[in-house]
């Protein structure tokens, strides 16, 4: 079981709600759930999340324009996306690691590897 928060970023309630059960039910504290980049960077810098998994195609900016600013503000970023077209792009931009939606299991073992912060 893992004791790290983390930041859910995809514009399909639906996933954001899998992704959701499957991180509580490995032991992460979902601080956040939500629909768009800006909305994951502005909280992932207040909220301080150990992992933000975010997808690639997100309205407004993508979810690899913002992996830098994620990274930045103290956050380990899994890009969970069906576009395996992004996987380089997402690893320049900083992100540890590219899962596909499709494998969701794949997301357990990634998110396994991640080390909590130390909140004290």
């Amino acid at each position: 079981m893992h004791e790290g928060k983390a930041l859910i970023c995809d514009d399909d309630a639906f996933l954001r709600s899998m992704v959701g059960q499957l991180l509580t039910g490995q032991g992460w504290e979902v601080v956040a759930a939500v629909e768009t980049a800006v909305e994951a960077i502005n909280l992932t810098s207040v909220l301080r999340p150990d992992v933000v998994v975010i997808d690639v195609s997100l309205r407004g900016m993508s979810g690899v324009d913002a992996i830098p600013e994620l990274v930045d503000a103290g956050a380990v970023v899994v890009v969970c996306t069906a576009f395996s077209g992004a996987v380089d792009h997402a690893r320049h931009a900083g992100a540890m690691a590219v899962v596909d939606k499709t494998d969701l299991a794949a997301l357990v073992g990634v998110l396994a590897d991640i080390p909590a912060k130390s909140n004290a």
